[in-house]
């Protein structure tokens, strides 16, 4: 019996952090988990094309008041590290290209998720300070909803060793129920 659970431990690790479903750290990054805790937002269970991980929190687009926050793990770093990134699991509704959506770091805004059309396996969005975000896409769901890694990246310069930062994603005011999940497993 123990043998079983440890295979399957060993599965659905490689599941989740398979090599054709997120990219590898540069030489001179690190990757640290970006969740830790629930600040504040609406929670549910939902299907991530992951085995495990349904546990989420998601916002809507529609009132522009559905906050979705929560902490970083606390940021580490060696010598020669130019840059830490937080690494997400999410999940994005996909019928409705150019819905918006805020993202905050510590309550302060650093730019706008403007969701793509499904074509795209991958996107990027630089933001303030010189940071950025990277999707790349691991599933599509029977809706043609989108499920993957989310990526901030962040100079060490703009960082302190222990720090957690509070991320936070905001659907805007645009009277529509597409949604953005942050799922809550610790990668």
């Amino acid at each position: 019996m123990k043998v079983k659970s440890i295979i399957g431990f060993i599965l659905i690790v490689f599941n989740f952090f398979g090599a054709n479903a997120q990219r590898n750290p540069t030489d001179k990054e690190i990757f640290i988990s970006g969740y830790a805790q629930k600040v504040a937002g609406n929670e549910i269970k939902y299907t991530s094309g992951v085995e495990g991980v349904d546990q989420a929190l998601i916002t809507r687009a529609d009132t522009g008041d559905q906050v979705t926050a929560w902490k970083t793990s606390a940021v580490r770093f060696n010598e020669g590290t130019s840059y830490v990134t937080f690494m997400l699991y999410v999940g994005y509704d996909s019928r409705s290209p150019g819905t918006v959506f805020d993202f905050f770091v510590d309550n302060v805004k650093q730019g706008e998720i403007r969701l793509p059309d499904n074509k795209l396996d991958k996107w990027s969005l630089p933001l303030k300070n010189n940071t950025e975000l990277n999707f790349k896409r691991h599933f599509v769901d029977s809706n043609n909803d989108n499920y993957g890694f989310l990526y901030y990246k962040v100079p060490v310069g703009n960082l302190k060793k222990g720090q957690t930062l509070q991320l936070e994603i905001t659907g805007a005011n645009a009277k529509e129920l597409t949604w953005f999940m942050v799922f809550k497993k610790k990668p």
